[in-house]
């Protein structure tokens, strides 16, 4: 299994840590080139069951990231919006087959 970049990591546990406009907003830029730079991993990926560790990884950003926009309402961004709701079910196998697909035909960005 493949673990979230650290750097990554550290800066979610802080947004979590510190969950104000001020601290948050700011690194939502980032957590979204991330986002992608994972994602682009999943293009990659020759089928589903090479893509399921990145899919983790989307999973434990989606997670830190749902508490921010729907406990802290810090809901500004409506790409990280969209892809909070957009990943809410992606530890379910089929839910992962369908985002694998939209985004293998480029059907799914940041």
């Amino acid at each position: 299994m493949m673990k979230l970049n650290p750097l990554l990591r550290a800066m979610l546990e802080d947004m979590q840590s510190y969950p104000t406009r001020d601290n948050v907003l700011p690194k939502y830029q980032i957590a979204l080139q991330e986002i992608n730079l994972i994602i682009n991993k999943i293009r990659q990926c020759e089928g589903l069951s090479c893509a399921n560790d990145y899919f983790d990884q989307l999973l434990e950003v989606q997670t830190a990231l749902s508490v921010l926009v729907y406990k802290e309402k810090i809901d500004e961004y409506s790409s990280i919006n969209r892809f909070v709701s957009d990943f809410d079910r992606a530890d379910d196998a089929r839910e992962r087959a369908y985002l694998f697909d939209k985004i293998t035909k480029e059907q799914l960005k940041y």
